[in-house]
């Protein structure tokens, strides 16, 4: 009879020749003569990983880890399984073991960059992948995935830089040459920009993400599919589950413009629904109630008196302006105006206070969530928080008298901003609330899961404005209310009246915006970068009976009125 070792040496000669269902026969014969044997225990695993059977997978690893916690490669390759079960917490945890048992792993740093990518923490993200390229300088996905971190921490220059050494080591990988379209995109270079797109093509004829960047950039020719072939691709079986929703997008470009309204919102609506799905599971996706309660949470906690007792305990500057609204409402338009004022920097929409906000109550050792435990929050925590951001903005753009500041969502946030900075200004962009939707849910928006559902676009709407309704009334800030469809209408009168709500003298300069060289990564890129033009006022009204669901959430009738209140 074959002993464990003679059965394990067949086992893997079986694992090596591809044979995976002899393989783990074998590997639990094994298991039967010495159950502890850690090898066995995670080689069996990574039949079924390899078999893509990712629940037994992590089963094994982990009966494996526990009978050798210092197997670097197990920790690695359970952290894999993880990223695929959309455990990218878990995985971190398995991914920093290994990085500490095998520090000189370029894959193992990657990974872990990948885990902390996933979980919203670009900076440490950009601190492993840094790592991984020191440790091997022709990682061409090493440097593809540095440079997504560093536009993600909002340095999108420094991205350009990684993007082009990726595609300098690997000329042939496609994902590089499309990421560094979509930077060259930011920084108004439509040409490489282009030249990228179409290379990208070459590579991976029809790709779809490469179509959808196209058509959402105006770069879209003749000489690309058409409709009836974009309609083939979508009806044909074969073609692959992930190209779908790009598909579908690109399509309904091409029939919006081709004036074929309804069929042109259906496709909108399966892309979205497609994506809805992909993020069901995942920290992005979006729950109506669940949020709803946040905006009561924060309307309760941010009194007046609340607001009062913090007044004098923040920074005294007056650098910070913040650009708040829904998507799609004109800020990318208004902050491309200000940052061509001399005295003003734009950082764009910079993520850090709402990862400020999600890191709170471990920082001030609060068992509440925010914003009940800013009930911890005292003088030397305020001055630490609004340094970091100081700091930070200062590292992006250098000191100026004034920087804008245009992350949308932070209207959310305002009740903390004003604790920290008492004298900032908030400029609050608004549009027609049913063309602010639709427009949003036309668009590729990534992050914004909110957008992927009509019934839930009205509803947070609804919430966004019964809580900036709740900021005016306790006026923590100076606000200025600016009305997209006026500010296209007289883009002087608008921009003037910006310049001096900042506290600055006018310059003629503010009204040739469009000639900002600055990066600009909202899908307002290529719009920003030309003369102000009104077609999209008013457009909600092709699709007609379709919106119904938003209007509805909205509280609105067909014609777009504010429905009929019955009597108390």
């Amino acid at each position: 009879m074959a002993t464990a070792a003679e059965l394990l040496n067949f086992a893997k000669q079986r694992h090596q020749a591809g044979d995976l269902p002899a393989a783990d026969q074998l590997y639990r014969q094994v298991l039967e003569v010495e159950p502890a044997r850690g090898e066995a225990l995670a080689l069996l695993a990574l039949t079924y990983h390899q078999r893509n059977e990712l629940e037994e997978a992590a089963r094994w690893y982990e009966r494996a880890l526990a009978v050798q916690p210092g197997d670097a490669e197990s920790h690695f390759r359970l952290g894999l399984v993880l990223m695929g079960l959309q455990r990218s917490n878990d995985a971190l945890v398995h991914f920093q073991e290994a990085v500490r048992l095998r520090p000189d792993s370029p894959d193992t740093w990657n990974n872990l960059g990948n885990a902390y990518f996933l979980r919203g923490k670009a900076a440490d993200a950009v601190r492993c992948y840094r790592e991984a390229v020191r440790l091997r300088p022709d990682y061409a996905e090493g440097f593809l995935n540095l440079g997504n971190a560093l536009r993600e921490d909002d340095r999108t220059v420094e991205g350009l830089a990684c993007y082009r050494e990726s595609v300098r080591l690997r000329p042939n990988y496609a994902k590089s040459r499309i990421n560094l379209a979509a930077a060259l995109l930011e920084t108004g270079d439509t040409v490489e920009g282009e030249a990228q797109l179409r290379k990208a093509l070459e590579l991976r004829p029809g790709a779809a993400t490469v179509l959808s960047t196209l058509v959402a950039n105006g770069l879209y020719t003749d000489a690309d599919p058409g409709i009836e072939q974009l309609r083939a691709r979508l009806a044909d079986p074969q073609t692959p589950e992930g190209d779908a929703p790009h598909l579908h997008f690109t399509l309904g470009r091409l029939l919006d413009e081709a004036r074929q309204y309804e069929e042109a919102f259906h496709h909108f609506k399966e892309s979205n629904r497609i994506r809805r799905g992909l993020v069901a599971k995942s920290r992005d996706a979006f729950h109506a109630d669940e949020h709803t309660r946040f905006v009561d949470r924060l309307i309760a906690y941010f009194t007046p008196e609340r607001i009062a007792q913090y007044r004098h305990l923040g920074q005294e500057t007056e650098e910070p302006i913040f650009v708040v609204g829904m998507p799609r409402s004109g800020s990318s338009l208004v902050e491309q105006i200000l940052s061509n004022h001399p005295e003003i920097r734009g950082v764009g929409e910079l993520r850090d206070f709402p990862r400020t906000v999600d890191g709170l109550p471990e920082r001030l050792g609060s068992a509440e969530p925010y914003p009940e435990c800013l009930s911890l929050l005292d003088r030397s925590m305020i001055r630490q928080l609004s340094e970091e951001y100081l700091t930070r903005i200062h590292d992006l753009v250098g000191p100026a008298p004034r920087i804008t500041d245009k992350m949308l969502v932070n209207f959310l946030h305002l009740g903390l901003i004003a604790i920290l900075f008492p004298r900032a200004r908030v400029i609050h962009c608004r549009r027609n609330p049913v063309d602010t939707c639709v427009s949003a849910f036309m668009q590729l928006l990534r992050g914004l899961s909110f957008t992927l559902d009509l019934d839930d676009l009205g509803r947070y709407y609804r919430d966004y404005e019964r809580l900036m309704a709740h900021w005016r009334v306790v006026r923590p800030l100076p606000m200025l209310e600016v009305v997209y469809e006026a500010l296209v209408a007289d883009v002087e009168a608008g921009s003037r009246q910006l310049v001096e709500f900042c506290g600055l003298a006018w310059d003629e300069r503010c009204l040739r915006f469009y000639e900002n060289p600055r990066a600009v990564r909202t899908v307002s890129k290529l719009q920003v970068r030309r003369p102000v033009y009104n077609s999209s006022v008013g457009r909600w009204k092709r699709y007609g009976t379709q919106l119904r669901p938003l209007l509805k959430a909205l509280g609105l009738n067909d014609s777009g009125e504010p429905l009929q209140q019955p009597p108390p």
